[in-house]
This record gives C-alpha cells, sequence and structure tokens, in this order.
C-alpha cells in the first residue's frame, strides 16, 4: 500500500485548464473544510458589517469569495450571483474598480468610525494604529480604478 505524501498540494481546475487565472479547488479535505469554515465566518461577519458601522463589509465579503472559489465552486458561484453583494463582487474581480459613491461612503463612513474610535481610546498606541489602518484603506481605495 503506498499513499502519496508529496509537499505540494493536488488541485483540480474548476474551469478549463487552459483558461488563464482558472480557479482551483483544492482536494486536501482538511484544507477544503477549513476553507469552507473560513469563507462561511467571513460571510457571516461581512453580512452583519451591512449593519454595524464599525464592522467591515467589502473585505469580509472578498474574503468568503476567495475562501469559496478554492473549495466549493458552488458557493462561489451562488456568492456571485448573490442579489445585492454579487455586483460589487463581481466588478471588484473583473475590472479592480469600485464605484465612485462607493468609495467616498465607504471612506466617509470609516474616517468618521475610526476618527471617533482614535478620540476615544486612551491608548497611543491603539491610536497609531487606528489612524495607519485608516490612512493605509484610504490610499488602497484611492489606487483603484474607479467603475463606471
Amino acid at each position: 500500500m503506498s499513499a502519496n505524501v508529496s509537499a505540494k498540494p493536488r488541485a483540480v481546475a474548476v474551469e478549463s485548464m487552459t483558461a488563464p487565472g482558472a480557479i482551483r479547488v483544492v482536494e486536501r479535505p482538511f484544507r477544503r473544510g477549513a476553507l469552507l469554515v473560513c469563507g462561511t465566518l467571513s460571510l457571516g461577519l461581512g453580512i452583519v458589517g451591512i449593519f454595524v458601522p464599525l464592522l467591515p463589509t467589502t473585505c469580509f465579503l472578498l474574503i468568503a469569495a476567495w475562501c469559496y472559489a478554492r473549495s466549493s465552486s458552488r458557493l462561489y458561484d451562488r456568492l456571485m450571483r448573490a442579489r445585492w453583494v454579487g455586483p460589487y463582487l463581481r466588478r471588484y474581480r473583473d475590472e479592480r474598480a469600485i464605484p465612485t459613491h462607493v468609495k467616498t461612503a465607504s471612506l466617509v463612513m470609516m474616517w468618521i468610525t475610526i476618527g471617533y474610535s482614535a478620540y476615544v481610546v486612551p491608548n497611543l498606541l491603539v491610536r497609531i494604529a487606528l489612524i495607519l489602518t485608516a490612512v493605509a484603506v484610504t490610499w488602497h481605495l484611492y489606487r483603484l480604478p474607479s467603475a463606471k
């Protein structure tokens, strides 16, 4: 009885192997399960983030899409076809672009909440970390092209 103990993960292409950037679903059961759990938790946090101002939505939805793309093509397709978040995720995936009004709303809400948090938190290191995070997210959004 022989077992394949190679260090390289085996993968199966969801799309054609000749397609550039084809999504590969991991075959290893533990890794696939961990990605499913991480994707589901990220999706849950993203949905909660729609209603809770301090919790980001987009980053959790992008993490969920990434995890589902590597663990379950069915869940990935379902997330991409979702009525409310599907168009944003598809636009980000295909064009790497965000609509201008979404950028503006995200930045305004982020700076209000992080600014208030930095004002009320007594720890200087936490304040610095909050401001640096806001600056990094602002720079990232500024560099992304605006969707048409």
